[in-house]
């Protein structure tokens, strides 16, 4: 079944022939979309037939602008795990994640890989070309090998070395941040904002919603970067409801994007995001929004993932957890939702997070025996424990007696400042009270905590 495509530009709406790959609009420089006629898709795509393909982007291939042969690596099909543990601690019982990192470079970004290949290599390119984030580079370098084409990168800034070395592994000729970069004859050209890209990641959507039954949840929680995947999530569920497969109520999409000067969340970091408007517009116009996260909340929701449903993520990408319990606390999901937060790339992707934490440890249990000088910990954790040792409270009551003492800080920084202070053996939950559909949990000062604290008056 043959579907007709456009490409067009949201900002100004021309359009043009989608055998001109582009990336942006020649008028306007806005970054384009592929915008498929559908019409003759409406009521086509039979549910049973579809759950008796093989599972992954393929799948759906009438909804992908490529009509040759797939360069794939077996990607897509990835599982929406139950999060019934953590769903309990931050008061959503309906908690899913979308767990992108048993992709083949452990990556959502092989969705838009494979596409981009694909597609390429039918248009007969001999090879890719552009600057690059090292999710992104890594994985279109294992597709360009998959296909026996080359690939020429510059780094977009620093690299975490993990993503590095998959790029030197896959054989892609690398050049540092800021180095000279020639395109050689018959390359592509990848831009970060590449609209084959999106049209891999819309897949994403697509999935969630069939494993859902053909019903979209009540919300999405993807990261944001340059904005291509929450737009790409909107496009997608739009697409699904334009030829038949959902109808009923519309996800509420919302991003989060790390502080301006996170060193923890590299791949999210740009200064100037290629399709911000784009992805501020869909989560609007779905009833979400984009929301920031600090790099502690950032850590401490990658260690609480990992630590309650087994999902090692590199921080970067669980991001959504922390943008999903700051939302359940101020009241914009609520306990019986149906919640999907999209984890795009694995902890393996980044493992000096992991050693920064442990070597954070050895640091306080040096500190405590008097071994090393200078406070382990900030000022926010110190006035905790402070109150801690008075006596045992709650996470609320210690917010209000913060900020009464003249410190401004929201709640949900609260929790995540007492979670790293449980992993730390500082304080230990006493009590659990119900209230609302959320576990209210009552902390108490250890005897680790009075050392950690003694030692630093």
């Amino acid at each position: 079944m043959e579907v007709d495509w456009s490409l067009y530009c949201p900002r100004c709406d021309f359009k043009l022939d989608a055998s001109e790959l582009r990336s942006t609009c020649p008028r306007c420089s806005e970054p384009l979309l592929f915008e498929p006629d559908l019409s003759e898709l409406r009521g086509a795509l039979d549910p049973e037939d579809l759950a008796a393909r093989p599972t992954g982007v393929w799948r759906y291939r009438e909804l992908i602008p490529v009509s040759g042969s797939p360069v794939t690596l077996g990607e897509g099909g990835t599982r929406l795990h139950r999060c019934a543990r953590l769903g309990g601690e931050i008061g959503v019982q309906g908690l899913l994640v979308k767990d992108e990192t048993k992709n083949p470079t452990g990556c959502f970004l092989d969705r838009g890989s494979t596409v981009l290949v694909s597609r390429i290599v039918q248009e007969g390119y001999k090879g890719i070309v552009g600057t690059l984030k090292g999710n992104l580079g890594a994985s279109l370098s294992a597709y360009a090998a998959r296909a026996g084409i080359g690939s020429l990168i510059r780094l977009d800034g620093p690299t975490d070395p993990a993503k590095l070395y998959q790029m030197i592994a896959y054989g892609v000729e690398v050049i540092p941040p800021g180095g000279e970069l020639k395109k050689p004859e018959g390359y592509y050209e990848v831009l970060n904002s590449d609209p084959l890209l999106v049209e891999g990641e819309k897949t994403l959507a697509i999935e969630v919603a069939e494993s859902l039954g053909w019903k979209e949840p009540d919300a999405v929680v993807v990261p944001v970067g340059s904005g291509s995947l929450l737009t790409a999530v909107w496009k997608g569920f739009l697409e699904l409801r334009e030829i038949g497969l959902t109808s009923g109520e519309r996800a509420r999409i919302y991003g989060v994007q790390p502080h301006a000067d996170s060193n923890v969340a590299l791949d999210l970091h740009f200064p100037k995001p290629d399709r911000k408007s784009q992805a501020e517009r869909a989560a609007s116009e779905t009833g979400g929004r984009i929301l920031t996260a600090s790099d502690d909340e950032i850590l401490e929701a990658s260690r609480r993932l990992a630590r309650t449903e087994g999902i090692f993520a590199e921080p970067a990408a669980a991001s959504t957890l922390a943008a999903a319990e700051r939302l359940r606390l101020e009241g914009e999901l609520s306990p019986g939702d149906v919640v999907v937060l999209v984890v795009t790339g694995s902890g393996l992707k980044d493992p000096s997070a992991a050693v920064k934490e442990l070597e954070r440890l050895h640091l306080i249990d040096a500190y405590v025996r008097g071994e090393v000088s200078g406070r382990p910990i900030g000022r926010t954790k110190t006035m905790i424990l402070r109150l801690l040792a008075e006596r045992s409270m709650h996470g609320y009551e210690i917010w209000r007696r913060l900020r009464s003492a003249g410190l401004e800080i929201s709640l949900p920084a609260i929790y995540q400042h007492l979670k790293a202070l449980e992993e730390m053996g500082a304080v230990a939950r006493v009590q659990s009270i119900s209230e609302s559909g959320r576990t209210r949990v009552v902390y108490s000062l250890t005897s680790r905590g009075r050392l950690l604290l003694a030692a630093g008056e």
